[in-house]
C-alpha cells in the first residue's frame, strides 16, 4: 500500500512533464490495436504454388488487386472475388488451360480452369454416355495443350443363347467388344462375323456355342435285293428264291451342336451285331415266240438278217458238195452262219422279217466266204427251190 501511494505522489508532483509523453504511448498503442485488429493472413494456392500474405483488404478482390495478382475471366478463385476475407483465409486459384477435344471428326477448344478430362467435357458442355471411348481416361489431369478424343458409341445388336439385346459400343473389334463385356468363348466356339470384324453401327452379333458329344446308336443295315438271270425261266418272269432280312450294328458318332441344336454328326466307329440277309429275286431270260402255225417256241436272242438259199449240189458248193463245216449232211433245216454271230451248233427258227413266209426250225451247221455278220445262207433239198427264194429279209430267232 506505501508503495502505490508512493507512486502516486510521484506521478501528482511530475505531472506536467509526464503527460506528454504518456499521450505519445497512448497514440502509439491506439495504432497498434487499430492495426492488429485489422491485419489478415492470406494463404494463396495459386496453381500449386504456395505464397503467405498480411493484408488489411476487407475482400478477396481488394487483395488480389493490392497484391498485384491477375485474374481472367476463365481463371477459377475459391473463394469468389467478392467474398469477404476472414482473419485467416486461403484462396485457391485454378489457372485456366486450353485443350482441344475432338468428337465425331471435329476438333473444338475449351479454356478449363479444372485439371481433368471429365471437367473440360463439362466446361465446354459435351455430354456423353458412360459406353462411349474417352482418351485419355475421365479422370486423367490435364496440362495446356492436351487433346481429349471421344469415340462414340454405336448401337449393336448382341444375340448368344437364343437372347437379342440392343448394347453400345465403341470398341473397336467385335474381339473387343466381347473382352470388355467379360464374354469368354470356348476353344469351339465363334461369333459371325469374325472376332477381327470392325465395329460398324446397327450391326449384328451371333454368339455361337459350339459343343461336342458322343452317342453310340444301335441301327439297322438294310438288306441288299440280288437279282439274277435264270436262263430257264420265261422273260418276265420273277421269283424270290430268298427274303431279305436286315441287320444290326452299333455306331459310335461324335455329335456337333451350335446353340443346342445338332448341326452334324461324324461316324468315327461300328460294330455289326448281325449281318443283313440279301434278297434274292431271279428274273427270265428267255423270250416265247409263236409261230404263223400257232407253234410256241422259248428263244434268248432274235437277230434281223439278210437270208440266201442253196443246195447240196456241186453248183452251189463246188467242191464242197454234199458236206458242211460241221460234218452234217446238207439238207432242208440246215443253215450257214457267221459263227462270230449265230454259234455254230445252235438251233434256230427262221421266218420272214413280216410273217409271209416260214423256212422252220434249223441248226447252223454250216459256214460260207460269203456269209459275214448277219447274213445266214438257207439250206433247201433242190435246186429250184433254192432258186425260187433268191434273196430275202428274215428273222432267226436263237432257241434256248
Amino acid at each position: 500500500m506505501s508503495i502505490i501511494n508512493g507512486v502516486k505522489g510521484f506521478f501528482i508532483k511530475h505531472k506536467k512533464i509526464l503527460a506528454p509523453v504518456i499521450l505519445d504511448v497512448l497514440l502509439v498503442l491506439a495504432a497498434f490495436i487499430v492495426f492488429s485488429t485489422s491485419a489478415k493472413t492470406v494463404i494463396v494456392n495459386d496453381d500449386g504454388k504456395v505464397t503467405e500474405y498480411t493484408t488489411r483488404e476487407s475482400k478477396v478482390s481488394g487483395f488480389l488487386k493490392s497484391e498485384g495478382i491477375i485474374i481472367s475471366e476463365d481463371d477459377e478463385v475459391i473463394p469468389a472475388v467478392d467474398e469477404k476475407l476472414t482473419k485467416y483465409t486461403q484462396i485457391t486459384i485454378n489457372r485456366a488451360i486450353t485443350v482441344a477435344i475432338e468428337d465425331g471428326g471435329e476438333t473444338v477448344f475449351v479454356k478449363t480452369p479444372k485439371k481433368r478430362v471429365i471437367d473440360a467435357l463439362y466446361r465446354a458442355k459435351i455430354p456423353f454416355l458412360a459406353e462411349d471411348k474417352i482418351t485419355p481416361g475421365l479422370d486423367t489431369r490435364l496440362n495446356e495443350g492436351d487433346k481429349i478424343t471421344i469415340k462414340r458409341a454405336v448401337p449393336v445388336t448382341l444375340i448368344a443363347n437364343g437372347t437379342t439385346s440392343q448394347v453400345y459400343s465403341a470398341d473397336e473389334t467385335v474381339h473387343e467388344l466381347l473382352v470388355n463385356r467379360g464374354i469368354i468363348l470356348s476353344e469351339n466356339d465363334y461369333t459371325t462375323p469374325a472376332p477381327d470384324t470392325k465395329i460398324t453401327e446397327n450391326m449384328q452379333i451371333t454368339l455361337v456355342d459350339v459343343v461336342f458329344k458322343y452317342v453310340t446308336q444301335e441301327e439297322e443295315i438294310p438288306y441288299k435285293t440280288v437279282q439274277k438271270a435264270n436262263n430257264n425261266l420265261e422273260k418276265g418272269i420273277t421269283r424270290i428264291i430268298q427274303e431279305g432280312k436286315n441287320g444290326k450294328r452299333t455306331v459310335d458318332y461324335k455329335v456337333r451342336y451350335e446353340n443346342g441344336a445338332e448341326v452334324s454328326r461324324e461316324k468315327i466307329a461300328e460294330k455289326v451285331i448281325a449281318k443283313a440277309q440279301d434278297k434274292i429275286i431271279e428274273y427270265g431270260t428267255v423270250s416265247v415266240a409263236t409261230t404263223s402255225r400257232g407253234e410256241s417256241f422259248r428263244y434268248t436272242k432274235v437277230l434281223e438278217c439278210i437270208a440266201t438259199a442253196y443246195d447240196p449240189g456241186p453248183e452251189s458248193n463246188g467242191k464242197y458238195a454234199g458236206k458242211t463245216a460241221t460234218g452234217r449232211k446238207p439238207e432242208k433245216g440246215v443253215i450257214a452262219v457267221d459263227p462270230k454271230v449265230i454259234p455254230l451248233g445252235s438251233r434256230v427258227y427262221v421266218e420272214a422279217a413280216d410273217g409271209s413266209w416260214v423256212y422252220g426250225y434249223a441248226v447252223a451247221a454250216d459256214t460260207g466266204s460269203a456269209i459275214k455278220g448277219n447274213k445266214v445262207d438257207l439250206c433247201f433239198n433242190t435246186r429250184q427251190e433254192a432258186l425260187n427264194f433268191g434273196r430275202r429279209k428274215c428273222k432267226v430267232y436263237i432257241l434256248q
